[in-house]
């Protein structure tokens, strides 16, 4: 499936999911080691917490780079609801993941969980990866959230 925002045009992968929903594939990377820690629809709340197998880097997933998956565009950090995606309508879900990129994202008419309605970082892996680095100096993330809205660096 593709879809434009922006000037920019989207291709993702989409699944059936509740209610027979359509819902994109999700992909959630480890930001210490790049391993992939889960791909699918996302049923669950980003603030479920995932261990990575391999380095053992442990945090809610919303701290986790994370792509639909096809479309080689990253977000991490904040800006999504409480609520699985894949209870959500697809344009809904793809406003909160391609906000601030053309969207009709509208903070009256969508929960806001974390972030106040921003994004962190949106572009490639590597830069979620070097915001990541360069806010946490290879720490763990605090439980609390990301420490900072940190997209327009």
């Amino acid at each position: 499936m593709s879809r434009s925002f922006g000037g920019r045009k989207i291709k993702f992968e989409v699944v059936k999911a509740a209610g027979r929903r359509k819902t994109p594939v999700f992909q959630f990377i480890c930001p210490k080691c790049r391993g992939q820690v889960y791909e699918g629809a996302v049923t669950f709340d980003l603030e479920e917490e995932v261990k990575c197998r391999k380095r053992g880097f442990e945090a809610e997933l919303w701290h986790f780079p994370r792509t639909l998956k096809g479309s080689g565009l990253y977000m991490m950090g904040s800006h999504y609801t409480n609520d699985s995606m894949s209870t959500l309508p697809l344009n809904e879900v793809l406003d909160y993941f391609l906000y601030p990129w053309g969207t009709n994202f509208q903070r009256s008419r969508y929960r806001i969980v974390h972030g106040g309605g921003e994004p962190w970082i949106v572009g490639s892996l590597d830069d979620c990866l070097k915001h990541f680095a360069r806010l946490y100096g290879g720490e763990e993330p605090p439980a609390d959230g990301l420490g900072r809205n940190d997209a327009s660096d």
